[in-house]
């Protein structure tokens, strides 16, 4: 399950609109209010881009809480949100009319282009993420020299990814940690012996080979589909009957400039 803590982030828009807005005679917030509890990994940022203009705009309060799954079906239950964010594995027994999926947050594994390694193995993975130093061998038997591994720094788009994926508190500490997913690629580019991880990226060079797992690559209809098994697939929920902003909102949700905004924080738009 993603790992979610207790506790609850509040970003609201509705005081930075109020103070964009302030000196205009018609009254604020006219256009009425969006709630939306968001129980993803680490918040989407996508959302909180795609809700300021639209506040501004139609003269919304909008407000984007993080919350616990748990937390989140229950407003969602009790017409306490508008809108909530769940991750598959979370989605409630009985689901509500609108649930679709709308991004995922991908973990992609990556070696220099001249490794002969194709795919890993899923169970395979934890020990090569956390064990010193390992060698490559017990992975792909023709190589017998020690695995370079690249990873993303505390503050970096995906820190946290891989190990909420694979159950574990923390990676080994000998990772070399870099700032960024386009870093990690271009160490793995480099350094023949390269294992590296980070969020999938559209823009790979030749240089570089993206590892399949378990023999699966990661697609987005493998992603989809739940075929390709390092990642979580976010879910938008809303009631039986949406209030108009909750449906103008899932209508921007499919705009190009949506799909953009997740794209430039590392999510894969579905």
């Amino acid at each position: 399950m993603p790992d979610c803590s207790p506790r609850s982030m509040r970003y609201s828009l509705k005081i930075l609109t109020a103070l964009l807005l302030a000196g205009l005679f018609s009254p604020l917030f006219a256009g009425g209010a969006l709630r939306i509890a968001d129980a993803s990994r680490a918040g989407i940022p996508a959302l909180n881009a795609l809700a300021l203009p639209l506040a501004l705009r139609e003269n919304w309060s909008v407000i984007i809480d993080r919350v616990t799954p748990d937390e989140a079906k229950s407003r969602l239950a009790a017409g306490r949100a508008d809108l909530v964010v769940l991750e598959h594995g979370n989605l409630p027994a009985a689901r509500p009319p609108l649930c679709r999926m709308f991004a995922a947050e991908v973990l992609a594994l990556c070696v220099n282009a001249s490794n002969g390694i194709v795919s890993v193995e899923l169970r395979d993975l934890k020990a090569l993420l956390t064990s010193p130093r390992p060698n490559w061998r017990p992975y792909y038997p023709v190589k017998n020299t020690d695995i370079h591994r690249y990873g993303l720094k505390s503050r970096a788009p995906g820190h946290g990814l891989a190990e909420s994926l694979l159950g574990v508190e923390e990676l080994a500490k000998d990772i070399f940690c870099v700032s960024s997913t386009a870093q990690v690629v271009l160490m793995a580019g480099g350094d023949p012996e390269a294992f590296g991880f980070g969020l999938l990226t559209p823009n790979v060079p030749a240089g570089v080979k993206i590892l399949e797992v378990n023999g699966v690559p990661p697609t987005p209809g493998n992603v989809a589909s739940g075929k390709y098994l390092l990642c979580w697939r976010y879910y938008v929920l809303a009631p039986g009957s949406p209030t108009s902003a909750a449906r103008r909102f899932l209508d921007e949700m499919k705009s190009a400039s949506f799909y953009r905004e997740l794209e430039n924080v590392g999510f894969l738009p579905l």
